[in-house]
């Protein structure tokens, strides 16, 4: 077992930046993955949203979020996620406001998560920018409405999203809730 180890862990060139996708996936038949999503939204209420088109998620759109990697913070990780999803610096970062649990028992690869979603807001201008992005570029929505084609495994993020939205970026009341989403 220790030989099969060692040639596994000679695969990784960094486990800071990433694992090779083959592994990424092995571990993740072995163990949850840990994520961030974020509850972005500009002072007007708007919320950001990206389109997934991909086998694991499905297609629709869905919060900005990513798994945390090897010894990184959720904070790195926040910050790292909206700068690659999303190409923005945030203004402020809360939370985690909500842990969920999401596991799908169908799946093979990807079927579980431990999700943290932090809200996150965002100056003036970079919601310009958002919507500019937002008119020119499909991948990106900001709107103050929760699209229709919100992806099935996002859902649990409703009422944080209608309450965000309602309060026109606001920061809510502190406080964690935990779900746990079984899809079929």
């Amino acid at each position: 077992m220790k030989n099969l180890i060692d040639d596994l862990e000679s695969c990784v060139v960094n486990p800071k930046i990433g694992l090779p996708e083959e592994l990424f996936y092995f571990v993740g038949r072995l163990t949850p993955f840990v994520n961030v999503d974020l509850l972005v939204s500009d002072t007007s209420g708007n919320v950001v949203y990206t389109w997934r088109n991909d086998e694991h998620s499905g297609t629709g759109w869905h919060l900005p979020g990513g798994i945390v990697r090897f010894q990184e913070t959720f904070v790195e990780r926040v910050k790292h996620v909206a700068a690659k999803e999303i190409g923005i610096t945030l203004d402020t970062i809360e939370g985690p406001c909500a842990i969920n649990q999401i596991i799908d028992v169908f799946a093979r690869e990807r079927s579980h998560f431990i999700s943290l979603l932090f809200e996150c807001t965002i100056d003036e201008a970079n919601s310009l920018l958002l919507q500019e992005l937002n008119i020119n570029n499909q991948n990106f929505l900001l709107s103050s409405e929760i699209p229709d084609n919100l992806l099935p495994k996002h859902q649990i993020y409703i009422e944080s999203i209608s309450l965000k939205s309602k309060n026109k970026g606001q920061k809510k009341k502190k406080g964690i809730a935990a779900a746990v989403l079984a899809q079929r």
